[in-house]
């Protein structure tokens, strides 16, 4: 990324005359212009790599009863792994003959699943662009 400015302000006249700009300190006229240049270029390489196989189980709760007998249900687990803390929320709708004797449902049958996978910890903070990064390629930033 690249970016450019650059502006020039000039003095040429003041109250309807021209300035007198002789230096008394010196020899030479003083200037009344001024200008500002800028450039800036940034450039980053970042690689991250992350590989999870999870096969566990997740106790939800009812939320609510639809009129036509669909189960609305909703759940979280958060688990300590490796360097961090991880968390899998799911919610989503099941259907009462989708329910197994032994009171469980596979993800794949759950309707309208909205299943969330995060982390807390070093792993995740890696991932992440450093402080002086996300300052220099924020919209704040104005130059």
């Amino acid at each position: 990324m690249a970016k450019n400015s650059k502006t020039g302000i000039g003095l040429t006249s003041l109250f309807g005359s021209t300035p007198n700009t002789n230096n008394p300190f010196g020899s030479g006229d003083l200037s009344l212009n001024a200008s500002y240049e800028g450039d800036r270029a940034t450039k980053g390489d970042s690689k991250a790599a992350q590989g999870n196989t999870l096969t566990g189980s997740v106790t939800v709760t009812v939320a609510d009863v639809l009129p036509n007998g669909i189960i609305a249900v909703r759940g979280e687990k958060w688990m300590t792994l490796n360097t961090g803390d991880e968390l899998v929320r799911i919610a989503g709708l099941v259907r009462a003959d989708d329910i197994s004797t032994d009171n469980t449902v596979s993800s794949t049958r759950v309707a309208d699943a909205r299943i969330t996978y995060s982390g807390t910890g070093s792993f995740a903070d890696a991932s992440q662009p450093g402080w002086f990064d996300r300052f220099f390629l924020s919209p704040l930033f104005p130059f």
